[in-house]
Order: C-alpha cells, then structure tokens, then sequence
C-alpha cells in the first residue's frame, strides 16, 4: 500500500526499468492517470491510455490515435505498435475478467510477452485480482486514498481560488482539522463535500463538523459495520468517573497532529461488566462527547459459510472501519464473535483472533474502539495482555448515589 508521493516513486522506477507488467490497484483512475501523465512529461516517454468510452488516446498530447474502444482493439493495437517502435507504454483502465485463465488475460499475457521482447510496458488499473502466470512477468503496486497530507493539499487547491468571492473563515489549525477528517476519502469525495458546503455562500469554522457528518453519510452501511445514531442531547452517563478523566486525557490524541511527534493514536478500551450496567450506553456517550461517528462492529453479519469468508469479511470490515476514521467503533459482547472456545474444529475463530489482534496493535488510524464484555472469562488470553486495549475498565452496577443521579 502505497500514498501519492511514495506511489510516484515507486512507478517511475518500475517505468524506468521497463517493467513490461504493471497492475496498478486503485479505486481512483482519475488520480493514477494524473500521476501516470506527470510522468510522462517528467521521462519524456510516450504513454498511450486506452477507456472504453473513447479508445487509446496519448497522454501527453491528448490526441486520439485509435478509435476501436473495445479491449480487444485496444490490445491488437498495443501490440502492432510495440512491434514497430520500441519503449512504448499502453495504459489499460477498464480490463476486466483476467482474475482466470481465460481468452481475455490470454491476449494480455501474450501482448505482454511482446512487450518484453521490444521493451514496452503494459499497465492495467484494476481493483481485482491477476490471473497467477500473467501477474508473474511483472509487479504489482497500489494507490491508497489521500492521506493528511496530500488531503491538506486537495483541501487548499479547493478552497483557496474561492476565497475572494465568499467569506472564508479558516486558518491553518481548521485546513488541517479539515484534512484529518476528510482523509482515507477519495479525492473526488472530498472534493465534491466541499463543493457543497461552499455552494451556500460562506465558510466558517462551524463547517468543520459538517465535514464530519457528510463522510459519515459517505461510510454509512459499510460492509460489516452499522451505523449508529446518536443524540447526543439526551445521552447522558451518571457515575464512571474513573473512565471519564481518562478519556478526556485520550480525547487531545484522536484531534491532535501525532506525525511529528512519532506517537500512535489511542487504540481503545475493553469494559467488563454484568448485563445492564451501562457498558453499551458509555459506547454511545465516548462518540457523542468527542463528536465522532459511531460503527457497531457486528460478527453475525461478519461470519460466513464457506472458507476464508469470515476472515475476508472482518478484514474488509476493519479497512472500512479506517476509511472512515477518525471514528468509533462499537464491539457489543466481544466474546460471543471472539470466544476462546475449544468447538472450534474449523480453526475460523481463531484465525479472527489474530486478525483482530493484528488490526488493533499494528493499526495507525484514528479508530478508538469500545470494546464491551459480561463474561471476561470466555475471552482469550491474548486479548487482555497488556498493549492491546489502551485500559480495562470494571463497570459495576450504580452506587446508591450514582442511582441518585440518574433519577
């Protein structure tokens, strides 16, 4: 996985040494065709792009040079050009069913032998997998979502040319805070949410929290996540004094600007407790408090019947979960989806033990997990070693004068 910068690098060596097979991985065309055509100005190479809306097209002068749009056409041209001059490179965006050995990755591989015959580069921009003999005549490399940094930048080449037609309120503290929420988004969804909130007229500092809620829609109904609603206006927790002075000293970290500092945000909290003594409602009063989103992690719409399903799910599910950082995410009754149970002959539970652990120890983005238990004792061991959750908290039925101040 690679950000803008270190994807541009990446590529230009790989065009440099004439890989003749490049799979490029990435949901946004737009944005790999944009650092593609920046390298052609750069090396001074002919690269040549083919759509299946408009044919092959070069790059660098825009000029249409073969109309056939259909991917066959496309290929039958890459390779009578590539016989004739070498050095050339063929851009595919929309090639699809070569996961398998069919006739459609059949004629790319051989187009790309020819390619490494002349010295001519094939690349293809796909989100699915490569068919194992193809893959193997050259490298893969992907391109991640904007991360804070090049968000900075998309949010400023937004905002700035406006600023002498409507009242713009923001310094650099609110770029920035615009930036971290809007990060892990593509660039055209970032792009299109401010659009819209500078299309009322103004922009103010109160705008920073509807920037929050427009990528909150965008990650709604995510696979394996719930969205959660929450009014906060009358969510209230009595009592918990102990879990609400720490998570105000976590709360700074999920805000604050921890590159430079070379710290990692707060990963989360595991509370444990009897049934009905406020474990999932302080789930709902951390993300009301901080103002984030809140996910509920759900493990039965996670669990699947064939193999790999389940582990499939839960790492997409966790990879949403980052996208749509910084957020929080609702685990309710950790060890029914986790349990250390010894009926587990597939091997599945175990295997999303160490998914989940993996997740939640290596993870950089700003997801703060509620974790919430009734039995600790069904957990496995290696979940409640010191370093995964940031804090265990006990949550104990209310005191007689916490009862007091619910009522």
């Amino acid at each position: 996985m690679a950000h803008r910068n270190e994807f541009k690098q990446t590529l230009m060596r790989m065009f440099r040494a004439r890989i003749p097979f490049i799979s490029i991985s990435s949901i946004e065309r737009a944005r790999v065709l944009e650092v593609i055509q920046e390298l052609a100005e750069e090396l001074g190479i002919p690269i040549y792009v083919h759509s299946l809306s408009h044919g092959t097209m070069d790059l660098r002068t825009k000029k249409y040079v073969n109309e056939d749009r259909s991917v066959a056409g496309g290929l039958d041209f890459a390779v009578q050009n590539i016989a004739q001059r070498q050095n050339l490179t063929f851009v595919f965006t929309e090639v699809t069913d070569i996961e398998e050995d069919n006739l459609v990755s059949r004629h790319l591989y051989d187009c790309v032998v020819q390619a490494i015959e002349r010295g001519g580069c094939i690349c293809v921009i796909t989100t699915k997998g490569i068919w194992p003999q193809l893959q193997r005549l050259g490298m893969t490399i992907s391109l991640d979502p904007p991360n804070e940094d090049e968000m900075l930048e998309i949010v400023k080449e937004c905002v700035t040319p406006y600023k002498s037609t409507i009242p713009i309120d923001w310094d650099e503290g609110d770029y920035k805070m615009a930036a971290t929420i809007l990060a892990n988004m593509t660039k055209i969804e970032a792009e299109n949410v401010l659009a819209t909130q500078m299309a009322k007229g103004s922009l103010s500092k109160e705008d920073i929290k509807e920037l929050s809620t427009a990528k909150d829609k965008l990650f709604s109904n995510i696979s394996g996540l719930e969205k959660v609603k929450i009014d906060s206006s009358t969510l209230s927790v009595a009592g918990l004094d102990g879990l609400r002075k720490w998570l105000e000293h976590r709360r700074q970290l999920m805000t604050a600007d921890l590159k430079t500092r070379s710290l990692r945000p707060p990963r989360g909290v595991l509370l444990v407790g009897v049934p009905g003594c406020g474990k999932s409602l302080s789930a709902k009063f951390i993300a009301a408090s901080w103002n984030l989103p809140l996910y509920r992690l759900d493990f039965a719409s996670i669990q699947g019947m064939y193999v790999g399903q389940s582990e499939n799910r839960l790492k997409d599910a966790f990879a949403s979960a980052d996208n749509a950082a910084p957020c929080v995410l609702w685990i309710d009754e950790i060890e029914k989806g986790l349990s250390a149970s010894s009926n587990d002959s597939s091997g599945v539970t175990t295997r999303m033990i160490g998914q989940f652990l993996f997740w939640l120890q290596e993870g950089t983005a700003k997801v703060f997990v509620v974790a919430t238990a009734n039995d600790v004792t069904k957990l496995p061991p290696e979940l409640l070693r010191r370093g995964r959750f940031d804090e265990i908290f006990f949550v104990d039925l209310p005191t007689q004068e916490e009862r007091r101040d619910i009522i």
